[in-house]
């Protein structure tokens, strides 16, 4: 296996252990986008909710009754649009967040598959120079074996 090839393979693990960090917090920030989307729809509701409280509450004079009731009724369909859209930009959060969630898998996934290979390379590596050792020491000894016998059939 040649350096040029590891070194190649170490660069690309590097560039991507940096997508999967992008990626990371890409995921982070598209969770918390629905957070946000989540809390302000939670919020509208409650203020629909506390918005009818208060105008049931004050039902004892007519005309301020009236008018608690006027206001509500004509911001309650702009309260349930807001919620309507916000459900949609949600979707579309939650869809986003899908996307950039399965990119990140993907990312990881071929991570491990660098680092699989790299590893692979170094057994490999490894596994050679032991046998280029192990070579050389067999021909010391022959070698030495070679000597030792020329030395007894010389005498």
């Amino acid at each position: 296996m040649s350096k040029s090839r590891l070194k190649a393979l170490e660069t690309l693990k590097r560039l991507q252990i940096t997508e999967v960090d992008r990626l990371k917090s890409s995921f982070a920030e598209c969770i918390d986008n629905e957070n946000k989307i989540e809390l302000s729809i939670n919020d509208m509701r409650n203020n629909i909710v506390s918005n009818e409280n208060f105008m049931m509450q004050h039902q004892s004079s007519e005309s301020a009754s009236f008018n608690f009731q006027q206001s509500y009724y004509e911001w309650l369909p702009v309260a349930q649009k807001f919620i309507a859209e916000k459900n949609e930009d949600l979707c579309l959060a939650q869809q986003n967040t899908e996307l950039v969630r399965a990119d990140m898998i993907k990312a990881k996934t071929s991570l491990e598959a660098t680092e699989k290979l790299i590893s692979a390379i170094h057994k490999e590596i490894d596994y050679l120079q032991e046998r280029k050792l192990q070579t050389e020491l067999d021909d010391i000894a022959r070698n030495n074996f070679i000597k030792a016998a020329s030395k007894i059939t010389h005498r």
